[in-house]
């Protein structure tokens, strides 16, 4: 099995950044495989032929995927904004571009592998069992006071109207602010979730950001 993902990260010039990185903007390709060494080698051979500015692909055990994507240690408050597409057209890619310039605000601007193990229905699923699509864009920015959060703001605005028109989906664990959570399953998945909350929760007592009402 193996996921990458695409990222353009513009590292802030501060002190939580790491060191060698601070003020750069730079391609990080993420991936994780879990073959055998060698396949792994060969699975990327042509990438780090290229001579990357830092290459860290090593054989690490499962507790190293919790670094894998170069979080900061401490919290950082953050906004962000996502779609899940099915492709990307040239124009979508040029208006992304655009969108998430040196001057955008923008700390990551991801293209996440989808489809594969995401699109197979496994048995025995809880309810949100598939994703759709073959990428999850995903962009991500700090706030650090109030004027930095309204450019960020806009910045978003403006990623989220870049993928307008390729949206098939979203993913409720990347949705910030409380949503209609109708969109985020299938009808008849809808439908038994809400049967199941009148069947242990009909006072509805138990809530989250996508709130999901008992049945009538």
């Amino acid at each position: 099995a193996r996921a990458t993902r695409c990222t353009v990260m513009r590292f802030p010039d501060r002190p939580f950044g790491p060191e060698r990185v601070r003020g750069r903007s730079l391609v990080v390709v993420l991936g994780a495989f879990t073959g055998t060494e060698a396949a792994g080698r060969e699975l990327l051979a042509g990438l780090r032929g290229r001579g990357p500015v830092m290459d860290t692909f090593a054989v690490v055990a499962p507790d190293g995927l919790s670094e894998l994507a170069m979080d900061p240690p401490m919290p950082v408050p953050y906004r962000s904004t996502h779609e899940i597409v099915d492709e990307l057209s040239d124009d979508t890619i040029d208006a992304l571009v655009a969108a998430s310039g040196p001057e955008s605000g923008l700390i990551a601007l991801q293209l996440r592998h989808g489809a594969g193990a995401l699109s197979r229905r496994p048995d025995a699923a809880g309810a949100r069992d598939v994703l759709p699509g073959t990428i999850i864009a995903f962009a991500i920015g700090a706030v650090f006071d109030d004027a930095s959060g309204e450019h960020l703001g806009r910045t978003l605005a403006a990623v989220g109207e870049a993928l307008a028109d390729a949206r098939i989906g979203r993913y409720a664990s990347f949705v910030e602010q409380p949503a209609d959570a109708r969109a985020f399953y299938e009808p008849a998945t809808w439908a038994r979730l809400r049967e199941v909350k009148a069947l242990y929760d009909r006072d509805d007592v138990i809530r989250g950001n996508h709130h999901v009402p008992p049945a009538a």
